[in-house]
């Protein structure tokens, strides 16, 4: 046995390890977080308790938002005190995407991940949008009733759909028990497979790739990218650090490698070489926009990708101004932002000081991203899973990889979900983290 051989044999045996001090160190850090939470909902309810009665909302502007992903909802929060907010989506809860992979090896990670969408001060409309107007959208529930919202503002979240089945919840998954049983379905398929091919040296493929061999050491597991370099978007350290891990656990990496054709339990490379497995997982590429709704009713506001065209505003091309886009579904050109949750949310953050100071009167709108980052390029925040009990994450430039990368995603993916329930101590955490990026990114 070589060096390099005996050394990740090493670490492959301090993975039990790892994952005990993983755990009880998100463990109890989430205990305190919950404490400060609770402590924190007393507080404000005691607060609304003794708050003068309000004289009346009737000057509220109605904001719909479409879409409630981390963008969707992060608007929501900005905008609840000072519009009437109605979420639509066509399902009735949150499920915080960047963590889903994992529920292939934990389905019972998903109530973890995933909650109802909140209620307390906004509107819920359940079902998918199918025109847009001037000044109301038209939603179709899942009763095959057309609804007809009326809006000042309209904000548009809509996301992506990703190619690798079932990251993406789908408009026959409108419940949490339905899309559990999806999930459930999709762990069970892989854990009765001996073999797995993963296309896409992305972070998402590399993810997935990382979950199977952390989980099930024994099947056999293959990597293809088309590139020389696993996660070639983001710095070199990364994909280095990603590449080693796989291979000390058994992974067969294969790169320069262009699939050419994906079949059910095969892919054909471009040399036509073919490769079986029981599960092919195709992982490449983008998101494709779910803009279907905008092919009739705004078809000048779409590139030929199908992304919403936005201006430095997020005003979405060729609407009144009253119109914002945000997250997956838009382009802003010249932008050279990763498609991250992370940016998600920054763009609503802008969107949504937009909104509001449309409403107030305002003659200036903020432009993105300075107007969340206070710069002119948003800074690159990302994580990408090796296991339960490792991982590399990234902040620009610096890359810092191993158990407190796992701890660190672990508690962002607490706040962030805790955050979307509308719960104090994820609402804090979230804005502290944007105003330190700011601050950050501002010296």
């Amino acid at each position: 046995m070589g060096v390099s051989a005996l050394i990740g044999e090493l670490d492959r045996r301090l993975d039990p390890v790892r994952l005990l001090l993983v755990r009880a160190t998100c463990a109890l850090i989430i205990q305190i977080l919950q404490l400060l939470d609770a402590t924190a909902a007393a507080a404000i309810r005691i607060k609304r308790a003794y708050a003068p009665e309000s004289k009346g909302d009737q000057r509220r502007s109605t904001l719909v938002i479409v879409g409630a992903g981390l963008s969707g909802l992060r608007a929501q929060r900005e905008c609840s005190d000072e519009c009437h907010v109605t979420l639509v989506d066509r399902k009735e809860y949150f499920e915080y995407t960047p963590g889903c992979l994992r529920l292939f090896v934990d389905p019972a990670h998903f109530s973890n991940l995933a909650k109802p969408l909140p209620r307390h001060r906004n509107g819920l409309v359940v079902g998918s949008l199918t025109s847009i107007g001037s000044n109301a959208i038209t939603v179709r529930d899942h009763g095959g009733v057309d609804v007809l919202i009326s809006y000042d503002y309209l904000m548009l979240a809509t996301g992506g759909t990703y190619g690798c089945e079932p990251i993406t919840p789908t408009a026959a998954q409108p419940t949490l028990d339905a899309r559990r049983a999806v999930w459930e379905s999709a762990a069970e398929k892989l854990r009765n497979a001996r073999s797995v091919i993963v296309i896409g040296g992305g972070p998402v493929g590399v993810e997935l790739a990382a979950e199977i061999v952390y989980a099930y050491p024994h099947k056999l597991v293959t990597l293809l990218t088309a590139d020389d370099e696993l996660c070639s978007s983001l710095p070199m350290q990364v994909g280095a650090v990603c590449a080693s891990w796989l291979r000390s656990r058994g992974a067969r990496l294969i790169f320069n490698s262009r699939v050419t054709r994906i079949n059910a339990k095969s892919v054909e490379l471009a040399d036509s070489s073919i490769l079986s497995a029981d599960i092919v997982y195709p992982c490449m590429g983008a998101s494709a926009p779910c803009t279907s709704a905008l092919r009739t009713s705004l078809p000048q506001s779409l590139d030929e990708r199908g992304r919403i065209l936005v201006d430095k505003s997020l005003r979405v091309h060729g609407t009144s101004g009253r119109v914002f886009a945000m997250g997956d579904a838009m382009t802003l050109p010249g932008c050279s932002d990763l498609k991250l949750g992370h940016t998600a949310e920054l763009n609503a953050e802008v969107a949504a000081q937009n909104v509001l100071r449309s409403n107030s009167g305002a003659e200036r709108l903020e432009v993105y991203p300075y107007g969340a980052v206070g710069a002119d390029i948003a800074p690159r925040v990302f994580a990408v899973s090796l296991g339960e009990a490792g991982g590399v994450l990234a902040f620009n430039g610096i890359v810092v990889s191993g158990m407190l990368a796992a701890v660190v995603k672990r508690l962002i993916e607490w706040t962030k979900v805790a955050a979307c329930e509308e719960r104090p101590i994820g609402i804090h955490t979230v804005s502290y983290t944007h105003l330190r990026a700011h601050e950050t990114d501002s010296y």
